[in-house]
């Protein structure tokens, strides 16, 4: 057996994705399998990237005490342990940057080639020590039938080999995994940005809607960002966005999960979720990000930054920022809700029991 057969079992290395709207439960979940499966979590959260926005992005509570604490024990530059298990896409860049789903697609896909390395490595090193078993001369019987059986398996020479999760509810960042997406060639042009930045979002979508007709099918068109990027790569292109937007060969074995949830509990918990982010301290981190970083910064246009924004600029009472923060995480669940449902390979799930029946039988496959 190659190494290379280790790492790509029936020439695909299995992945698991958990998706599903906001407040779902999908961190919960993903720490319950990936402790089970022998698995590692990469979050595909466009929020959880920006390092010192906690609270607000709801990572992992292991996760907010450490760092609040001072004192990171169990972190390297982009690794942290939740509940023992390896959790990536956390703290990745500033609050001053941005992260594409390409650039995404070239870090999980990296963390992926890493772990399956290492796994390489330690077959190697069993299969070393069988070999140099099996070629001894067995001096009685017992030893004879040991050194002529099998010494290991693939799965106990590799450890098992460490299944990823692709864990959150950024479909594009799934999507670009899932179905090794393409994406054009163009460079950040942040004087195109900061002009467009400036436009109102309606005027934006008419433009790119205008120039491209297809791009609805690709582009949020509730995300300015996305709608921004769009613009940017036709302008620098002159090609329509929707055809450099490619979908190529399967890199992957692919089990999709989701997490299903009525939508009124659903919203429900959000509203729960942001009461306790506020009383967590949301209101103190968001005003040490203004003051070090400006509202201006990207990783400040986040939801619940940007409204309590409006708030610390005088533009909004608390009370209103508060109710418009809920607002705008019930409509983004809802558009979570449209994406997914279009996606007929997402096995939906309300436990982790049905969560297990589904992973079992995909690992024989």
């Amino acid at each position: 057996m190659s190494t290379k057969d280790l790492c790509l079992m029936n020439n695909k290395q299995k992945l698991i994705t958990i998706v599903g709207p906001t407040a779902s439960g999908k961190t919960d979940l993903s720490l319950a399998l990936a402790k089970k499966y022998n698995g590692y979590v990469i979050a595909a959260d466009s929020r959880t990237i920006y390092k010192e926005m906690d609270i607000g992005t709801a990572k992992p509570a292991p996760l907010l005490s450490i760092r609040r604490d001072g004192v990171n024990p169990v972190s390297t530059k982009e690794n942290f342990l939740v509940k023992g298990i390896s959790h990536f896409g956390i703290n990745l860049i500033n609050p001053t940057e941005t992260f594409s789903a390409s650039e995404f697609k070239k870090y999980a896909e990296n963390i992926i080639s890493c772990h399956c390395e290492r796994s390489k490595e330690k077959f190697e090193q069993t299969a070393s020590r069988a070999e140099i078993a099996s070629s001894r001369t067995p001096r009685n019987d017992s030893e004879k039938n040991s050194v002529s059986s099998p010494l290991f398996t693939k799965e106990e020479a590799g450890g098992g080999l460490p299944i990823p999760f692709i864990v959150g509810g950024t479909g594009l960042y799934v999507s670009a995994i899932v179905d090794n997406l393409s994406f054009p060639a163009a460079p950040p042009n942040e004087t195109f940005r900061k002009e467009k930045n400036a436009v109102e979002l309606s005027v934006l979508v008419s433009n790119l809607l205008q120039k491209d007709p297809e791009a609805e099918k690709v582009v949020d068109l509730k995300n300015k960002r996305r709608v921004i990027r769009a613009l940017e790569v036709i302008n620098h292109t002159g090609k329509l966005f929707s055809d450099l937007y490619k979908k190529g060969p399967q890199k992957y074995s692919v089990l999709m999960l989701g997490v299903k949830r009525d939508r009124e509990k659903i919203y429900k918990r959000i509203n729960e979720r942001v009461d306790q982010m506020l009383s967590q301290g949301f209101e103190e981190e968001c005003i040490n990000l203004k003051e070090k970083y400006s509202c201006n910064a990207p990783g400040m246009s986040a939801i619940g930054y940007s409204q309590f924004c409006k708030y610390l600029n005088g533009e909004l009472s608390k009370e209103e920022a508060v109710e418009n923060w809920k607002q705008a995480e019930r409509n983004y669940a809802k558009r979570q809700f449209t994406w997914f449902n279009k996606n007929k390979r997402i096995h939906w799930v309300q436990n982790t029991k049905e969560a297990e029946k589904h992973i079992e039988q995909f690992l024989l496959s």
